[in-house]
């Protein structure tokens, strides 16, 4: 059997106890850069999207809106005769009915050309309907 000196042990002691820390670290690093923001309860959503759309504006592009709201509650595309391409998306940002669930009227829709904001608010709804005749 081989035997280990003392400063063989510590050394690999060490060794393991920087690996440990260095991991420990790095995880933590990526878990702050690439952490989920964690699931509100529907108040705290509804109120946080009314914020960030009352701050909304004109030519903002898709991405940029959803990077900062997320995932739309309901999402409307389609392209009209002269290849302009619409986007409605539609945030939770008032309480109407205690349901368990998200309906129209409970969100405020946001209308993309294009890729960028050209209306918000129920009017956007309105228009977006009129893109598709």
């Amino acid at each position: 059997m081989t035997k280990i000196k003392l400063s063989q042990l510590l050394q690999i002691s060490l060794s393991s106890v920087a690996i440990l820390l260095s991991s420990t670290a790095l995880y933590g690093l990526w878990q702050q850069q690439y952490q989920v923001a964690e699931p509100q309860d529907w108040e705290q959503r509804q109120q946080r999207n009314a914020e960030l759309i009352s701050r909304l504006e004109y030519g903002k592009s898709n991405l940029e809106i959803m990077d900062q709201l997320g995932s739309a509650d309901f999402t409307e595309a389609h392209t009209d005769q002269d290849g302009n391409q619409w986007l409605l998306l539609r945030y939770r940002t008032q309480h109407r009915r205690s349901d368990g669930l998200t309906s129209h009227d409970e969100t405020t829709p946001l209308l993309f050309k294009n890729g960028k904001l050209v209306e918000w608010g129920q009017s956007a709804s309105g228009k977006f309907a009129i893109t598709r005749l």
